[in-house]
C-alpha cells in the first residue's frame, strides 16, 4: 500500500485532550452518529440475519436492552432517523435491525468523555470520528472495518484500541463479551486499562493533531512530487497561466 493523504477536515481534529476522571465515568460502550451504512457487511458476514447497518443494529440492540430490562452495557444511538430496508420476502432470515431505534440528541466529544468505553463505529468511509476519540481518556473499541485513514497502519489492537465486530465466537454481536471482558481487566488490572487510555493519547497528539496531519500532508506532497522530473517547471507555467487570467498569486 502506497502513502496516503490524510482527509482533509483538520478543524475536526483537536489540539488537546479532553479529561474526566475516570471514577466518575458511566460503564458503557458509547456511541452516538448518524445511521450510515456502507452496505459491506451485507456480503461479508455469515450471520442469521440480513442487511447488517453495524450502527443500527448495535443502536437497535441498545434500545432493546434498555427496554427489555436487561443489563446494560451499551448506550448507542442514532441521532437522525434509520430508514428501514424492505422486508425480506418468505423464507430469508429476518432483518438484523427489526425496527428502527428511537432518534437521540447529539453529543459533543467532549462530553463522550463521560462514559469509559468508547465505540468506533463504521459509517461509509474512513470517519474522522477515531482520532478525535483517541484524544479523550477513555478506551476506544474500534469495529473491524474496510476504510483505511493514513495512520491506521500505525495502530496495534489492544495497544492503542480493543477491537470488536467478529473478534470473538459471538460474532456481530461481540461487543457485549468485549465490554464484560475490559469490565473485568478494569477491576483486575486498573493498569492495564490506563496504558490503553495513554497509548491512545500520545499516539494522536503526536500523529494526528492538526500540525501533525499538516507536516504529514506536506511530506507526502513532496514525495509525490519528487516522482516527476519536469513537476517544478510544470508548476511554474502553470501558476503563471493562473496570474494571466487575473488570479492574485503571490
Amino acid at each position: 500500500m502506497g502513502r496516503q493523504l490524510p482527509k482533509s477536515q483538520f478543524n475536526w481534529n483537536p489540539s488537546s485532550v479532553y479529561l474526566y476522571p475516570w471514577h466518575l465515568k458511566k460503564d458503557l460502550a458509547y456511541f452516538r452518529g448518524v445511521p450510515f451504512c456502507s452496505g459491506y457487511w451485507h456480503q461479508h458476514t455469515a450471520a442469521n440475519c440480513t442487511f447488517i447497518c453495524p450502527r443500527a443494529y448495535l443502536s437497535w440492540r441498545s434500545f432493546d436492552d434498555q427496554r427489555s430490562g436487561r443489563p446494560q452495557l451499551l448506550d448507542v444511538g442514532l441521532v437522525e432517523p434509520f430508514v428501514m430496508p424492505q422486508q425480506p420476502g418468505p423464507g430469508s432470515p429476518p432483518l438484523c435491525v427489526p425496527e428502527a431505534p428511537p432518534v437521540v440528541p447529539r453529543t459533543p466529544v467532549a462530553d463522550h468523555t463521560h462514559y469509559k468505553w468508547l465505540l468506533h463505529i463504521e459509517g461509509v468511509t474512513a470517519s474522522s470520528r477515531l482520532s478525535q476519540l483517541f484524544m479523550t481518556n477513555s478506551v476506544v473499541l474500534f469495529q473491524q472495518q474496510p476504510f483505511v485513514e493514513y495512520f491506521y497502519r500505525s495502530l496495534k489492537p489492544n495497544v492503542h484500541y480493543v477491537p470488536f465486530w467478529m473478534a470473538t465466537p459471538a460474532g456481530i454481536a461481540d461487543v457485549y463479551d468485549v465490554v464484560e471482558r475490559l469490565r473485568r481487566l478494569d477491576r483486575d488490572e486498573p493498569a492495564a486499562t490506563q496504558r490503553i487510555v495513554r497509548e491512545a493519547q500520545m499516539f494522536a497528539t503526536k500523529f494526528t493533531s492538526p500540525s501533525a496531519r499538516a507536516h504529514y500532508l506536506l511530506e507526502a506532497l513532496m514525495a509525490y512530487k519528487a516522482l516527476f522530473a519536469d513537476m517544478d517547471a510544470f508548476l511554474e507555467g502553470y501558476v503563471a497561466g493562473l496570474r494571466e487570467k487575473g488570479f492574485d498569486i503571490k
